[in-house]
């Protein structure tokens, strides 16, 4: 299959982007295809979100057994980290992207969709970033999320360094000795 022939044969590709990687997902009637690539948070480089997103794409593409060309016909809906700073949403509002349509929101806003099935809920994330969120009566709020390093308690990337701040104070012997420190040498 190299192009869709009708409009019920509409693909779509659902993407999540962080700080880390992103994930895209190809769905259409008899197709499925994921693909991986690269960190896709605008706010840490926009360019390399853009690149992420259509490499992520390509590879959902190729996994479902389409042809690229294909992308062109993709309604594409998008969460990504750091489009919760109204700055970066705007930026990539206005990208030229290589889809049909773009629907764009923030990463946690899809894990909490996906979360609840649509439904009021609420998630914490905690992987490369962390952040809280919830989804009550269309009212949503979010709680840390900042990035690292003025935020994102308990992420992977705050968990780090605070291992590696505490090896160093044991080793100085101004701190205890802790279990983290055979870990880290």
């Amino acid at each position: 299959m190299t192009a869709i022939e009708s409009s019920t044969d509409t693909l779509f590709v659902g993407i999540d982007g962080g700080g880390s990687k992103c994930k895209a997902r190809v769905r259409g009637p008899g197709v499925e295809g994921t693909g991986i690539a690269g960190p896709a948070n605008p706010y840490q480089n926009l360019q390399q979100a853009q690149s992420s997103i259509v490499q992520a794409t390509r590879l959902a593409l190729r996994d479902a057994g389409l042809d690229e060309s294909c992308m062109s016909t993709l309604v594409a809906g998008i969460g990504l980290a750091g489009v919760n700073v109204p700055r970066f949403f705007a930026m990539m509002t206005d990208w030229q992207h290589p889809f049909a349509e773009m629907h764009l929101t923030t990463d946690i806003h899809i894990a909490c969709l996906s979360a609840h099935g649509g439904a009021d809920g609420a998630v914490i994330v905690a992987g490369t970033g962390s952040v809280g969120y919830s989804c009550i009566n269309g009212v949503t709020t979010s709680y840390g999320g900042h990035g690292f390093p003025l935020g994102d308690k308990g992420s992977g990337a705050w968990m780090g360094l605070e291992a590696v701040r505490a090896a160093l104070l044991s080793l100085d012997r101004l701190g205890p000795e802790t279990t983290l420190l055979e870990n880290i040498e």
